[in-house]
């Protein structure tokens, strides 16, 4: 396929993505985040393939120490209505545009409903900071000037 990788690939990527943003930003620890995009992945998509090592290969393709920028997902929604409509022509054209490519009959129109939103932008690469990291000893001498001041 000449290093085209299908769709799905990056939308699974973001998913994981967000969520892992999502748990760090909350204080958790990496190995939580990690489950945590597993979890989320199998959750939107139960049949799509998601694993430990393949969210440890997402975080080292768009998170690596080497990577400047990085997409990064800017929440998710749930529309209706009228905002979803917007959403449901799109992804009507699209369906439209590859059954036309294909040369497949044209797919039933989709009616408005709900529609899952996830935003994402490019930017730089998030660094968490330890939360956990215990506080350094002071010096016997600071201590003692301390309590001296008091």
């Amino acid at each position: 396929m000449n290093g085209v990788r299908p769709g799905w690939i990056l939308r699974r990527e973001t998913i994981a993505l967000n969520v892992y943003d999502e748990v760090r930003k909350s204080g958790e620890k990496h190995e939580v985040a990690l489950d945590a995009m597993v979890a989320a992945v199998h959750r939107r998509h139960p049949k799509m393939p998601m694993s430990r090592t393949e969210a440890k290969r997402i975080l080292a393709k768009w998170r690596g120490k080497d990577q400047t920028s990085t997409i990064l997902g800017k929440g998710e929604k749930v529309l209706e209505g009228e905002e979803a409509a917007f959403y449901v022509e799109r992804m009507q054209d699209l369906a439209d545009l590859d059954a036309e490519l294909k040369g497949l009959p044209m797919p039933a129109r989709l009616e408005a409903g709900k529609v899952r939103v996830l935003s994402l932008g490019f930017g730089p690469v998030p660094r968490y900071p330890r939360i956990n990291r215990k506080q350094a000893e002071q010096p016997i001498e600071a201590k003692q000037e301390a309590s001296a001041t008091k």
